[in-house]
């Protein structure tokens, strides 16, 4: 038998591999390699977009707890802050009792204290050994005394009027102060009023009677109208 030199033929077109891999075929369309999720709203929601049931209850917890400092708070400033202990009887006591209405004052040493009304050219005396008493223009204080023959416009004037402080105070300023009335009187001399006496009443409190020319008028003729108002006005 004679061979013949051909190639062997498996009965598949030329060109073509001795074997084929089968493909899978798909039931269906073709479907794409991922699907995209629908996005969901942010935060929590529970059926109908309404918040979940049993979440953290931390915001009702801190609340609460601000709430019972607060009234704490409100409950110690009304127990410490300072108030008036109250009495025997209930009622709070107080710094000072108010004065019956039959209590009388008398001078004190406050700056013209107590119950006392405004010296009136009426309330002096009218002559004190040539000096005259004078009354004041209207809206002036006090009264002023001048010597017989003496112009009313001359600077030798006694004048009297009401002083805002104690006589203790008053008589401080004098470098050789002397009493008299009974010590209710004190004159002297200062760089600040010169020659002047201070008298204190009951009437009318602490009066200064002074002078704005010490070169005519005396220290004595002070004293003497000085003296007479307290004599007037024990």
């Amino acid at each position: 038998m004679t061979m013949t030199n051909q190639p062997w033929n498996s009965g598949q077109p030329q060109g073509q591999p001795g074997w084929q891999q089968s493909q899978p075929q798909s039931p269906g369309p073709p479907q794409p390699g991922w699907q995209q999720h629908p996005v969901q709203p942010q935060g929590f929601s529970g059926p109908g977009g309404q918040p979940p049931q049993g979440g953290s209850k931390l915001p009702l917890v801190i609340g609460a707890i601000i709430l019972v400092v607060a009234i704490v708070a409100v409950a110690a400033f009304f127990l410490t802050r300072p108030g008036d202990e109250p009495t025997a009887s209930g009622t709070p006591t107080t710094s000072a009792t108010a004065s019956s209405p039959d209590e009388s004052t008398g001078p004190t040493d406050e700056p013209n204290g107590g119950d006392i009304r405004e010296f009136t050219f009426d309330d002096a005396p009218q002559d004190v050994n040539g000096w005259k008493a004078q009354p004041v223009l209207e809206g002036m204080k006090g009264t002023y005394y001048l010597r017989d023959g003496v112009a009313s416009g001359g600077r030798a004037q006694i004048g009297v009027r009401p002083f805002s402080t104690s006589l203790e105070l008053a008589a401080s300023e004098f470098t050789d102060p002397h009493e008299s009335s009974d010590g209710r009187v004190i004159c002297g001399e200062s760089e600040l009023t010169g020659k002047a006496c201070y008298v204190d009443t009951a009437d009318f409190g602490v009066l200064s009677a002074s002078t704005a020319d010490g070169d005519v008028v005396t220290l004595e003729d002070i004293q003497a109208i000085a003296d007479a108002i307290a004599s007037a006005h024990p």
